[in-house]
């Protein structure tokens, strides 16, 4: 029991923590519902990834006119349309790819906790009472 009550707030924090870099050009987040990061400053060249709207990129530079490049993850980067982002100094808080993740961990959080911690004192009361 104890186990599963500390794995609460370790889920908690898991979903809700976002690792930021000390040296940040902001963010790039998709506002059109699907925009392709493409590997050079080039349409034609090859697609690294297509991100859906509301997906958020860490700027690997400062914006351009026309384009942004961000960081895809594991090292690689990437070029957007400006025109298919908004650019922000803060990042979003996701889970699951979904804006909003505060909101969202604390309501699995009060689900996996609140169902821990009655379990806990329904068997506690029943101690008590056996003894």
């Amino acid at each position: 029991m104890k186990t599963r009550l500390l794995w609460v707030p370790i889920l908690l924090v898991a979903m809700t923590v976002q690792i930021v870099s000390a040296a940040s050009y902001g963010y790039a987040t998709i506002s059109q519902p699907f925009s392709n990061v493409y590997r050079q400053l080039d349409p034609k060249s090859s697609v690294v990834k297509t991100a859906r709207q509301g997906e958020q990129f860490e700027l690997a530079a400062e914006p351009g006119d026309a384009w942004c490049k961000v960081n895809v993850g594991e090292g690689e980067t990437g070029w957007i349309e400006l025109a298919a982002v908004t650019i922000s100094q803060k990042p979003a808080f996701m889970v699951l790819g979904m804006p909003g993740g505060p909101l969202i961990a604390i309501i699995v959080f009060l689900i996996l906790a609140g169902g821990g911690i009655g379990f806990y004192i329904v068997r506690m009361s029943k101690q008590t009472v056996d003894a």
